[in-house]
């Protein structure tokens, strides 16, 4: 698969793939994560997104090794929580990241979307007013 080919697909597209690669059924997926094959067949239509929670429980059952896994994280994330992430990498020459902050991204990609969107919001408002300093 080109890079285009990888840019353009989305994570429903890209859960598909990987379970066909490993030879299972939305059926057999479902049976292993505890859930109706109806579920898994939304999440690969990207009709619904695989919740935060369940992400690693997820590639699990689809047989996804960790770069796989960080792919589908990848392509799961919003369009506000891919500014956010290029938001703390840009800034990672300035500060110098510890866990908590891992811990407070987790905690933000957890968060239901409108509360999300509120907190980009607010860090985007608090990113503009120092660069203004």
């Amino acid at each position: 698969m080109s890079d285009k080919e990888a840019e353009r697909m989305t994570a429903g597209e890209f859960l598909k793939q990987a379970r066909q690669k490993a030879n299972k059924t939305q059926k057999q997926i479902a049976e292993v994560l505890g859930l109706s094959a109806c579920t898994v067949s939304q999440w690969e239509l990207n009709y619904r997104n695989v919740p935060w929670e369940k992400i690693h429980e997820v590639a699990c059952a689809y047989g996804l090794n960790e770069t796989e896994e960080a792919e589908l994280i990848k392509l799961r994330v919003s369009r506000e929580e891919a500014e956010l992430i290029k938001l703390r990498v840009s800034r990672r020459n300035e500060v110098e990241q510890t866990p908590s902050e891992f811990r407070v991204f987790y905690g933000l990609i957890t968060l239901p979307k409108k509360a999300r969107e509120r907190v980009v919001r607010a860090m985007r408002a608090y990113e503009t007013a120092l660069e203004e300093e």
